[in-house]
């Protein structure tokens, strides 16, 4: 899911309205540049030193369905990126991590996350 900000929030409201008076699109100058940010900032949690690998798996097909995904990819960091069905992508992720000695023993999960 993208990071999206909830626009009913107090204080996202508040800027919301503030763009808007100004005749700006609060969706596209706010709500998006800040998940882009916050998408960004994920990936600069992932890789700390020049030894990390890791691979991002966006699954909200916004990014790939909508305008604003490109906005949102235009941001991030020089990556391989693969769209397609999950059956493929998990093959390439497994592929990634068996080519650096990562699998299941050294701290992967089956089916989910592990660091």
């Amino acid at each position: 899911k993208l990071p999206f900000k909830v626009p009913t929030e107090p204080l996202t409201a508040a800027r919301l309205e503030r763009l808007e008076a100004r005749g700006l699109n609060g969706f596209a100058h706010y709500l998006v540049p800040n998940a882009a940010l916050k998408l960004k900032q994920g990936f600069g949690r992932l890789i700390r030193s020049r030894g990390d690998v890791g691979a991002v798996v966006l699954l909200d097909p916004r990014v790939v369905t909508k305008r604003y995904g490109a906005m949102i990819l235009e941001g991030l960091p020089p990556a391989t990126r693969l769209v397609g069905h999950w059956a493929d992508v998990r093959g390439a992720c497994e592929e990634f991590f068996a080519r650096h000695g990562i699998g299941a023993e050294t701290g992967a999960v089956e089916g989910g996350t592990g660091r």
